[in-house]
């Protein structure tokens, strides 16, 4: 279970990462305000499972951040996506094998990142439709 941990928690920083990254890139401000949203509801997540981590392991996990390789607007959307996903997942599996306070700090990471996901996916459909539409407009 620590292990999951770890990697919900390397999956936090990312997506703080790239919350902070696709915020400077969206002009949606409906769509910024929404991911502003997501990154402070991140940070604090991020600060539940260390706490978690320290309650079972003694310590805090010191996580190495993972660099964004990509800064397209679509990339970061996908990525951050995919992210969301493994996020659920692994919730899910802590979720299941958590009981009492540790469990409802999953049930809420849980619904959070299929809030995300959710939103996110969103996004990829109006970024798809903008490209369609553009590329109808070029060669329209």
């Amino acid at each position: 279970m620590l292990d999951v941990l770890q990697k919900i928690i390397d999956a936090a920083c990312f997506s703080i990462n790239l919350y902070q990254s696709l915020c400077g890139k969206m002009n949606d401000e409906k769509r910024k305000r929404q991911l502003q949203l997501f990154l402070e509801h991140g940070q604090k997540q991020y600060q539940s499972f260390q706490y978690l981590h320290f309650l079972i392991n003694g310590t805090y996990y010191e996580h190495q951040p993972r660099p964004i390789v990509h800064d397209s607007t679509n990339d970061l959307i996908d990525t951050a996506l995919f992210n969301e996903v493994r996020k659920t997942n692994w919730s899910y599996e802590l979720f299941t094998n958590f009981t009492g306070t540790k469990k409802q700090i999953m049930k809420q990471a849980l619904k959070h990142s299929l809030q995300c996901a959710a939103a996110l996916l969103e996004m990829v459909e109006e970024v798809k439709l903008e490209q369609i539409r553009s590329a109808h407009e070029t060669h329209g």
